[in-house]
């Protein structure tokens, strides 16, 4: 079945789903028990679903060009031909001299002419494009064109859904950035009598200090005949496992880090509510999390949880016996929990004693800062005797809760 195929019945399930739902609400009513039956079906085949069309698009990904795709790329002036090397494209050269970089099985640049060489050595920088930044050639280390690092961003995303919503930025160093706090709300103006002297307020600052923590892909080791064999598709093949293993490492602190050698975890926030079991919440609780929050940040905020603790508040029903959760369709109407989208992320523990498994909140309050890009060492010589290269990435970062205010966590109760 192609993609577009899943993604259409998928989409249909969907509007089913909400369809049902809906009509129950219409009716003032909950879902009847062959109702109920009915969702639960479908909520299964649309799991199944979701499973097939991530690894159909996992396959399309690690896919290489066919003769055709090449042959429309040349058409459309995307690949250089040869025949106007006069207008030399900066981006698609740093591209081209990476992956020969990539491909190469000779000790630092030597196996690469002069001009790939220099091109890969100096930075390249564009209005339409990321600052591509100078080379750590010392290191063996360079920092991966665009194209790439989207690939390997994309990998990311799926086990660190926070940074997509936290407030990001970019540092060219990795020195600790101090970032100043301030919270106002307990300080209300007032009205000044005529011929009177305005009394004092004092407001108090805070500090966020960023640092900038070094996440690694850990080393893959790839074989000479991969290296040759240019119907493989490389630069896909590391970013999938490369974005995996940074990924994980950078979600899990991101949702969960204990502030002691790595990231403030979103977790940290303050605590809203304390759940009265230690491995299971109600409806009730949840509207108790949200309304936690100022309403001022209620109408931006988001829940974030992981897999199985969804899976759990999937099963909810309001008073009236109406499914807490409804399904996206195609993506054109957003899934949503209680009326507010929600943030999968397995960083988050699991519903335990003591953890705080879910948070709701405007999620830019959580700040995450990015030093630079993805750099990437290629290690040729300690491989050699096996006639492998090995390949390593690494990403700077750090996560920090800017603004306490905007988010609230779900405390399970004590052992």
């Amino acid at each position: 079945m192609k993609l577009q195929d899943l993604l259409q019945e998928r989409a249909k399930i969907a509007h089913d789903m909400r369809e049902l739902n809906a009509n129950a609400e219409k009716e003032d009513r909950g879902l009847s028990t062959d109702e109920s039956q009915k969702w639960d079906r479908m909520c299964e085949k649309l799991d199944e679903l979701d499973g097939r069309i991530e690894r159909e698009k996992k396959v399309s990904s690690l896919a290489g060009l066919n003769e055709s795709d090449i042959e429309e790329l040349r058409s459309k002036g995307q690949i250089n031909t040869g025949e106007n090397q006069s207008q030399s494209d900066p981006k698609a050269d740093y591209e081209a001299a990476f992956r020969s970089f990539m491909r190469s099985t000779e000790p630092g640049l030597s196996g690469m002419t002069r001009e790939q060489k220099e091109t890969l050595k100096r930075s390249y920088k564009a209005d339409e494009a990321r600052a591509q930044g100078k080379g750590t050639a010392s290191a063996g280390g360079y920092l991966v064109p665009e194209d790439f690092v989207n690939l390997l961003t994309k990998t990311q995303i799926k086990f660190g859904g926070i940074e997509q919503f936290a407030t990001v930025f970019n540092t060219e160093n990795g020195r600790d950035i101090p970032l100043p706090t301030n919270d106002d709300t307990a300080n209300d103006g007032s009205i000044l009598a005529e011929n009177t002297a305005d009394g004092e307020q004092d407001t108090t600052f805070g500090e966020v200090i960023m640092k900038a923590y070094k996440y690694t892909s850990d080393i893959i080791k790839v074989s000479y005949e991969l290296l040759e064999d240019e119907a493989f598709n490389l630069e896909a093949f590391l970013a999938e496992i490369m974005g995996e293993r940074i990924g994980r490492a950078k979600a899990a602190d991101f949702a969960a880090g204990d502030n002691s050698s790595k990231p403030q975890g979103l977790n940290g926030a303050t605590s809203g509510v304390t759940a009265a079991a230690t491995g299971a919440v109600t409806y009730d609780e949840l509207l108790d999390l949200r309304h936690s929050v100022d309403p001022v940040y209620q109408v931006t905020g988001r829940w974030v949880m992981n897999d199985a603790t969804f899976l759990a508040i999937k099963k909810l029903q309001d008073s009236d016996g109406r499914k807490l959760w409804q399904p996206d369709v195609a993506q054109s109407v957003p899934a949503t929990l209680d009326g507010r989208p929600y943030v999968i992320d397995q960083g988050l523990p699991n519903m335990a004693a003591n953890a705080k498994p879910i948070v709701f909140g405007d999620l830019s309050g959580y700040a995450v800062r990015n030093v630079r890009g993805v750099m990437m060492n290629r290690l040729v010589e300690r491989y050699a005797d096996a006639f492998q290269v090995g390949f390593m990435a690494w990403q700077r970062a750090d996560g920090r809760i800017l603004n306490a205010g905007k988010l609230r966590a779900m405390t399970m109760a004590a052992a």
